[in-house]
């Protein structure tokens, strides 16, 4: 005896395939989730991420302006990255890293300079496998 689909179980069956089909990688969302944190209130973003793929790695760039000093960004963004663990770094460069199920993950942010009063911040953020 063969079964019927009814309408109603074709209509969920396509919802679940479309919201499969559109779901966000995990490693984007990431990328998202750091950007949005990397910005404090009053600061901009001077450059959307592009993500680039080398090998295994997927690598994310974009850039950031604030009205805040190097230090203050610093003291500012730590706590927003806590999900990471900080690393030391030179001068200029903070740098946080935390492994997730077998990948690595980390987060650069670098002094660019000063311009007219407002703080350059340009960030990274790569996963790979670890």
């Amino acid at each position: 005896m063969r079964q019927r689909v009814t309408p109603m179980s074709a209509l969920v069956l396509a919802a679940i395939i479309i919201c499969a089909c559109g779901s966000p990688n995990p490693v984007e969302q990431d990328i998202r989730s750091v950007q949005e944190r990397t910005i404090p209130a009053g600061g901009r973003l001077t450059a959307a991420y592009s993500a680039q793929r080398e090998g295994t790695s997927l690598r994310a760039t974009w850039e950031i302006e604030t009205d805040m000093s190097w230090e203050a960004y610093s003291r500012w963004v730590a706590p927003r990255l806590a999900d990471f663990q900080q690393r030391a770094s030179p001068d200029g460069t903070l740098r946080f890293a935390r492994i997730l199920e077998g990948d690595s993950y980390s987060v650069v942010l670098k002094q660019k300079g000063q311009e007219s009063e407002r703080l350059a911040i340009q960030a990274s953020f790569e996963a790979s496998p670890f």
